[in-house]
């Protein structure tokens, strides 16, 4: 340990270079820099005061904004090791299918009203946070489907002779 050797049991406690060496880490940074976009652009909206619908956007942008970058901050300390992915899973369905709703309104009244290209422009970088969200509940989904089967590494006991008994030898017969 004295040359900065480390064993598999001991660990650091912060891991800040997932953020950029994993496609997790991309993910979360995009998902960050959309978030933040959506409600940015949205309250830069000159008649932004007017609709509810509007601070209903801004709402869910910036709590998804929130979200992402507690995510980070957990994840860097390593907090989330333990979490099941059925938390994650779960949270990623509800923010893209709000993001999606205010999305939608967002874009569609930016096509109808005067000056509404920046509406336009929170309206994509909702949708693009929202199918990022969606995809990243898809891989929380299969990493639970993956957690609940069976182990697969090998621990010298393989699969089929825990199922079926030890092969017989054929071979050390013929004599």
């Amino acid at each position: 340990m004295a040359d900065r050797e480390e064993s598999p049991n001991s660990r650091r406690c912060c891991n800040f270079a997932w953020i950029v060496t994993t496609m997790e880490g991309y993910v979360k940074l995009i998902e960050t820099v959309t978030t933040f976009l959506a409600a940015v652009l949205t309250l830069s909206y000159e008649f932004y005061r007017y609709k509810s619908e509007y601070k209903y956007q801004v709402g869910v942008a910036t709590c998804a904004f929130v979200f992402v970058v507690l995510y980070i901050i957990f994840r860097s300390l390593r907090c989330f090791e333990k979490v099941p992915p059925l938390l994650g899973m779960i949270g990623c369905f509800l923010l893209s299918v709000a993001l999606v709703a205010g999305s939608g309104i967002v874009y569609h009244d930016g096509n109808i009203y005067v000056k509404g290209d920046v509406m336009i422009g929170s309206g994509i970088c909702g949708f693009i946070a929202a199918s990022l969200f969606f995809c990243e509940a898809i891989y929380y989904l299969f990493a639970l489907v993956c957690c609940r089967s069976p182990p697969r590494h090998d621990d010298g006991d393989t699969l089929i002779t825990r199922e079926h008994g030890p092969a017989e030898d054929t071979v050390g017969a013929v004599v």
